[in-house]
This record gives C-alpha cells, sequence and structure tokens, in this order.
C-alpha cells in the first residue's frame, strides 16, 4: 500500500470528523493524563470547530488548561485512528477552535500494535486454576515491571517468581493511567531468561479485558505511542 499524501489524509480527516462520533481530545492537566469525547461543531477552511463546554459528570472543563497542546484522535468505522496535536487557538462560550493540522497520523487499531512501557505490577497464580501437584507459593504476590503492553497481553520481566507456560496469573495494576484494568487474569505464554543474573521475562495473553475496558486501553496505548512519536520527532530535529 502506497504512502498517503497529506492532501490524502486531510481529505480522510475531514470525512471521518463528520462521520464519526468516536472523537476525543486528551493530553495533560496539572500534570494527569487526561481524554475527553468531542463533538463537532463544523469545518471551516483553515479551522476546526469542536462544540464547547466540554462536560465530564457534569463537571466543566477548561479546555485551555491542557499543557502544552492537547491531542485529538478519531476512531473510524473501518479500524484506523486518526490523530494530530494543536493549539487552542479560538474560544466561544458555545464553541472553540483549533488550525487544520499540519501533521496527521493515521495508525490501525489492531490489537497487537503494542508500546514500550515501565509499569510496576504485582502477579500471583490464579486461586481458581487447579493445579496437579502442591504449590506452595499459591496466594503469594510478586512483584514485576510491565515492559511492553498492547490490547491482546504484554512481557513483564521479574526477578521474583517464575511461572511455567500455561499457567494463568493475576495482575495487579496500580498505575494511575491503567488503573481502571484493577486486577485482571492472563496466561504466561512464553518464559525467558534474560541476560541480567536472575531475572525472567513472561510474555502473557489477557484472558478477561473485554469491552469498555479494552477500548480503553487501546485508547491509552495509541496516545502513548503518540506522545513517543513526537518525542522522537523532536529529538530528530
Amino acid at each position: 500500500m502506497a504512502e498517503q499524501t497529506y492532501e490524502e489524509l486531510k481529505d480522510e480527516v475531514i470525512f471521518q470528523l463528520q462521520q464519526s462520533d468516536k472523537i476525543e481530545i486528551s493530553g495533560k492537566i496539572d500534570g494527569d493524563r487526561v481524554g475527553y469525547p468531542l463533538k463537532l461543531d463544523m469545518i471551516g477552511d483553515e479551522q476546526i470547530m469542536f462544540k464547547h463546554p466540554v462536560t465530564i459528570e457534569g463537571e466543566v472543563i477548561d479546555v485551555e488548561k491542557f499543557d502544552p497542546k492537547p491531542n485529538f484522535s478519531i476512531l473510524s468505522s473501518d479500524g484506523y485512528r486518526y490523530s494530530f496535536a494543536c493549539k487552542i487557538r479560538k474560544k466561544t462560550a458555545e464553541a472553540f477552535a483549533v488550525n487544520f493540522p499540519k501533521n496527521i497520523d493515521k495508525d490501525s487499531m489492531r490489537q497487537d500494535v503494542r508500546v514500550d512501557v515501565n509499569i510496576p505490577i504485582q502477579y500471583w497464580i490464579d486461586p481458581d486454576q487447579e493445579l496437579l501437584f502442591y504449590a506452595p507459593d499459591k496466594g503469594k504476590k510478586f512483584t514485576a515491571n510491565v515492559t511492553n503492553i498492547s490490547a491482546g497481553g504484554g512481557f513483564l520481566v521479574t526477578k521474583d517468581k517464575i511461572f511455567f507456560k500455561n499457567f494463568f496469573v493475576k495482575l495487579h495494576f496500580t498505575d494511575k493511567d491503567l488503573k481502571f484494568l484493577g486486577t485482571t487474569t492472563a496466561r504466561i505464554v512464553r518464559v525467558k531468561s534474560l541476560r541480567t543474573p536472575q531475572t525472567y521475562g513472561l510474555a502473557f495473553m489477557f484472558s478477561d479485558v473485554g469491552g469498555k475496558d479494552k477500548e480503553r486501553l487501546i485508547r491509552w496505548i495509541f496516545q502513548v505511542q503518540l506522545e513517543q512519536q513526537q518525542r522522537q520527532k523532536e529529538f530528530g530535529r
């Protein structure tokens, strides 16, 4: 598939803005990453207008507090995510405007899209798992770091306890961005001895992440991916 030109992407964004009901503004306010749904107001020659105020659970969000500039994303019905970063240029009581973006990213919303992270977790044997042998560590919690993650699973690194392939484990997420996952079940699909002495990697697949949590995880992954891409562009200048 040939690489799309900016004008082709711009035309797609205009179409998706008019068709999609999944438009979101996201970024950081006071150091916390947040995201809120948006509704389109109108599209001009050089600007996009969104309806205002943005509210969530009855609370009005001041979009000008995003630091330094928010990201906008559109999820299409055919499985793509269009994203761009823009400063708020004009705000009224009814709407706010951004200039049409000069850079547009288009990503497939596939389950295997993953990002590198460094997220501390706790893990332990799934207590509902039937074991064919005595497990003295059943119920004991261990620590690890998730080093990459996708909507389907991830990879954790630990110097603590390792479990065999096809074991089911509980993963407990306390990181503020992934706290919505809480404690989830995963199956170990690969165990690897790493170069660092007595350090192991465990690849896992989620067993019970679905519905709204999965959609939220996918949005978070693409948000992190977008931020990493922007940092790489800035570093390469």
